[in-house]
C-alpha cells in the first residue's frame, strides 16, 4: 500500500495547502483545504495538486492576464451561505461539523467552486431564505437542495420533534401554537415521559392549575 504523503504547508501555483481533510471524495481520493491567492478556499484532490492540474481555486479560468479574477460576491448573502455549507461539512474544528460532515453529509465536488454553486442555485428569493436539504440525510447537491424560509428550514431539521395531533403530522412547535401551549413546557414533559402523547402532555395541569386541552373543547 502506498504511504500517504501529507501536503499540508506546501504551495501549488496560487494554492497554499492548509490541511488534509478527513473525508475522501466519492472515488476514495484524499482532498485538502487550500487557500488561494485571491482569498477563496478550494478543496482539490491531492493528486490534482501534485500533477499540476489544479493551480488555483478556479479564479484563473479564462484569465489571460494571470491576475486572480474575483467574482465580487464575497460579502453577499449567497456567498455566506456557500461558505457556511462547506464549513459545516469540511472543517473538523467547527462544532457544527459533528452534525454534518461528522455524520457523512458532504458537499458535491461541483459545488466546492462558488461559481458552480451560484449557477445551479441562483440568488435566494430574499435574505430570509436559507439553503435546505430535502433529504436531511442526503448531501449538498443540486438534486437535494432548495431555498426555504428560516422557519420552514427549522421545521425540517433532523432534531425537530414531530408529533401527530388531530390526525395530522406536524412539528411540536407548530402544535403548541395551535393550542396556545408553551413549547418549552410541553417539550420538557415529552422528554421526561417518553411514553406520553402530545394530548397527554397538554392535559396535565400547569403550575397555575390550568388544563390546556380543556380550553380546546
Amino acid at each position: 500500500m502506498t504511504q500517504l504523503i501529507d501536503l499540508t504547508g506546501r504551495v501549488f501555483g496560487l494554492l497554499e495547502v492548509k490541511e488534509l481533510l478527513p473525508e475522501r471524495d466519492n472515488t476514495g481520493k484524499v482532498r485538502y483545504r487550500c487557500e488561494c491567492k485571491c482569498g477563496n478556499y478550494s478543496y482539490p484532490r491531492g493528486a490534482d495538486l501534485v500533477s499540476g492540474r489544479t493551480k488555483s481555486c478556479g479564479c484563473q479560468e479564462g484569465n489571460k492576464l494571470g491576475r486572480p479574477k474575483r467574482h465580487g460576491m464575497s460579502y453577499t448573502h449567497i456567498y455566506r451561505i456557500w461558505t457556511g455549507m462547506k464549513t459545516r461539512c469540511l472543517n473538523i474544528n467547527r462544532e457544527a461539523h459533528s452534525y454534518y460532515g461528522g455524520r457523512g453529509i458532504s458537499v458535491c465536488n461541483r459545488w466546492l467552486i462558488f461559481d458552480n454553486f451560484y449557477a445551479d442555485m441562483g440568488d435566494p428569493p430574499s435574505n430570509n431564505h436559507q439553503i435546505d436539504r430535502i433529504n436531511n440525510d442526503g448531501n449538498y447537491e443540486p438534486a437535494n437542495c432548495r431555498w426555504v424560509l428560516t422557519d420552514e428550514q427549522n421545521r425540517n431539521k433532523r432534531d425537530t420533534i414531530k408529533i401527530v395531533f388531530n390526525g395530522e403530522k406536524m412539528c411540536l412547535a407548530e402544535a403548541c401554537r395551535v393550542v396556545g401551549a408553551k413549547y418549552s413546557l410541553i417539550s420538557q414533559r415529552l422528554k421526561s415521559k417518553t411514553n406520553w402523547s402530545f394530548e397527554e402532555a397538554i392535559k396535565e395541569p400547569s403550575g397555575k392549575g390550568k388544563v390546556l386541552w380543556r380550553t380546546m373543547q
